[in-house]
């Protein structure tokens, strides 16, 4: 990185990073992008962080809308493993998707992508 951005803002780990943060009403100067306030619909198709945010934003909605336990492991059957209480992953994964809408709606220039 240069200058004063210590993350590249349009990663997934970065746009995890600044939700969590935003949701808990940090706001950070520490990315190179600031993705969230770009119009994401102008962005070439082949830009990774369009492509990193719609694919978050799939994400979330599938945790905003899957009711079903079965039909969430059947989607990430990484959640069947002996290691993993998959109810409490469940539930930390439908937190991170109420906490991602919270800080998408800060973002009016998203509605149309996020929705």
């Amino acid at each position: 990185m240069t200058g004063h951005s210590y993350h590249c803002g349009e990663c997934i780990p970065c746009l995890i990073r600044r939700i969590a943060n935003e949701f808990n009403g940090i706001i950070l100067d520490e990315f190179n992008r600031d993705l969230l306030s770009e119009v994401i619909t102008n962005l070439d198709e082949n830009d990774s962080g369009r492509r990193n945010l719609l694919e978050l934003a799939e994400f979330v909605r599938f945790f905003e809308t899957t009711v079903s336990e079965a039909e969430i492991t059947e989607q990430y059957p990484e959640l069947l493993n002996e290691c993993i209480d998959a109810k409490r992953a469940i539930e930390m994964h439908r937190r991170f998707a109420k906490q991602a809408r919270t800080v998408f709606n800060n973002y009016k220039n998203l509605t149309s992508v996020v929705s």
